[in-house]
């Protein structure tokens, strides 16, 4: 699976990174696979995991960089 997601800022430094989905408390890991003008599609490197407190930290550093996540169609 994978998604779009609206960048804030850009460029996006990283090529992988952690997504944190705030509303379900769940990790996934993710790798930028195409940009565009103020987006990425990225595809989702394993399994969605729950976060722990370490990774909510490590998400902050995300923040200035995502705005929002577009589901990519099935």
């Amino acid at each position: 699976g994978g998604a779009m997601l609206q960048l804030r800022s850009e460029p996006l430094p990283l090529d992988d990174f952690e997504l944190l989905i705030e509303e379900d408390n769940i990790l996934v890991s993710c790798h930028v696979v195409h940009r565009t003008e103020g987006r990425i599609g990225v595809q989702f490197t394993r399994s969605p995991r729950r976060a722990s407190q370490v990774c909510r930290v490590k998400h902050e550093r995300m923040q200035p960089y995502l705005a929002s996540i577009f589901p990519k169609p099935r």
